[in-house]
């Protein structure tokens, strides 16, 4: 019985697909830490950065852009060009922090204003 080139290449191939599958693994707590550690360090680094836009109605969008030490959330009337803030972050940013006490406690960080 002849085993044919094809067969081979095709069985080859689908044993090196397979292989990183039991290779994975979750990270762990540790390296969520430091990763979180490592976003912390270069978020301020920099600023003004604009995301991409997210079309709330024909003529208007909001966006994230990145300022020092967070970010800031800009809604836009594509019609007049005119920019604002989506909401008032001094107030929103003390209301989060303290309804995801939890979760910031365990990352060891805290939403900062940037009023």
């Amino acid at each position: 019985m002849t085993i044919s080139v094809r067969y081979i290449a095709v069985s080859g191939l689908a044993l090196i697909g397979a292989l990183p599958l039991g290779v994975r693994a979750q990270g762990t707590l540790d390296d969520y830490r430091r990763s979180a550690a490592v976003t912390q360090k270069l978020a301020g680094l920099t600023v003004d950065v604009a995301q991409m836009p997210t079309w709330i109605g024909p003529t208007r969008f909001w966006y994230r852009k990145s300022v020092k030490g967070g970010n800031e959330f800009v809604v836009v009337d594509a019609n007049t060009g005119t920019k604002k803030a989506a909401f008032d972050h001094a107030k929103v940013a003390p209301a989060l922090s303290a309804a995801t006490a939890w979760r910031d406690r365990w990352l060891g960080r805290r939403l900062r204003s940037t009023a």
